[in-house]
């Protein structure tokens, strides 16, 4: 009985003396104080070792998960990017294929009625805003002609013809002019800005939006960009709407010459 009761003592001493020693590692693990002895260190330190290990472990994690949510963003925005490039695409195809159907009832189909050229001298090697295609007099070039993008999106106008070639001026040369209609808004002059860009000076009054369409006028009427930004100054009783041609000139190979 008495060796009983003995065993009993010297295992709630040993479990008492197990949490001091746990409560004083939580307490002091940074800083021990003088009084802990080292052989309470000594024991001590499996047991730091396995807390920092699990404070490292929650912290990679939380760098982990952190990464995974800006990666998931950055994913989100692209995506985002993406479906603005495609609705703009499809809606420059509605527009197109809306003014061929009208051309067709009104009995003004644009069947047979280009010259098909291939760019060979693009802006960067034939001159600020201006290429030369390989369709000349020879070809039934004139001066003067529209230069399209798949004969329905204006890239320009031919201003000189030779035999065999023929030099184009884009609609974004500086200070080039073009007579315009801007969707749901009203007609307009645009003027060249360089580069693929241009721009319509209009009252304050008149309501755009970005995203508007902007088309040549006339019955052949060609595409020309969207509404891209909108300008307006306090003192100034004017907006400026920037746009851009719808395609990159490095990347067109072919051209149509509309008669």
């Amino acid at each position: 009985m008495l060796r009983q009761n003995y065993k009993k003592r010297k295992t709630k001493i040993i479990i008492s003396a197990f949490l001091a020693l746990f409560l004083t590692i939580i307490v002091f693990k940074s800083f021990p104080p003088k009084f802990v002895s080292n052989s309470v260190l000594f024991f001590s330190k499996p047991i730091i070792s396995i807390k920092t290990s699990i404070d490292n472990f929650v912290e990679n994690k939380k760098f982990v998960f952190k990464n995974k949510d800006e990666l998931q963003k950055e994913n989100e925005d692209l995506k985002e990017k993406i479906l603005e490039a495609e609705v703009k695409t499809e809606a420059s195809k509605i527009v197109f294929k809306e003014n061929k159907e009208l051309k067709e009832m009104l009995g003004r189909s644009n069947k047979n009625e280009f010259i098909l050229a291939s760019i060979i001298l693009r802006p960067n090697f034939g001159g600020y805003n201006t290429i030369i295609i390989d369709a000349g007099s020879e070809q039934g070039v004139e001066e003067g002609m529209q230069v399209s993008v798949f004969g329905d999106a204006l890239l320009g106008r031919v201003f000189e013809v030779f035999s065999d070639y023929s030099k184009v001026k884009t609609v974004a040369y500086p200070e080039e002019q073009t007579n315009v209609f801007i969707e749901g808004a009203t007609s307009a002059i645009a003027i060249g800005l360089g580069g693929e860009n241009m721009q319509v000076e209009l009252p304050n009054d008149i309501n755009i939006k970005v995203g508007n369409t902007v088309n040549t006028l006339g019955t052949k009427s060609l595409f020309l960009g969207f509404v891209e930004e909108i300008i307006k100054e306090p003192a100034d009783p004017f907006q400026k709407i920037i746009f851009r041609l719808p395609f990159n000139i490095q990347e067109i190979k072919n051209v149509y010459l509309i008669k």
